[in-house]
């Protein structure tokens, strides 16, 4: 007969649950994917042609402006 695998459900370093520490593992992935997704956008508003700018109503200066905010000034309604 053989015995059936242990199960962990607490880390043996801390009080939490492990799953808790996978949730925000996978948090801070979500919001690091996203901070690269915005992160191009702004390179390519930085190399955008002003045809393109004028397409989608964003003059060059606020385009620059853009494209200088850091990688981690993310925009609230951008993080879930």
């Amino acid at each position: 007969m053989q015995s059936q695998p242990t199960v962990i459900t607490q880390s043996p370093l801390r009080s939490k649950p492990v799953g808790a520490s996978r949730a925000r593992l996978q948090l801070l992935a979500s919001r690091f994917l996203v901070a690269l997704s915005i992160w191009r956008e702004r390179r390519a508003l930085r190399t955008a042609s002003d045809e393109v700018l004028r397409d989608i109503g964003v003059d060059r200066r606020a385009a620059i402006q853009e494209s200088r905010r850091t990688f981690f000034d993310l925009p609230a309604d951008r993080i879930k």
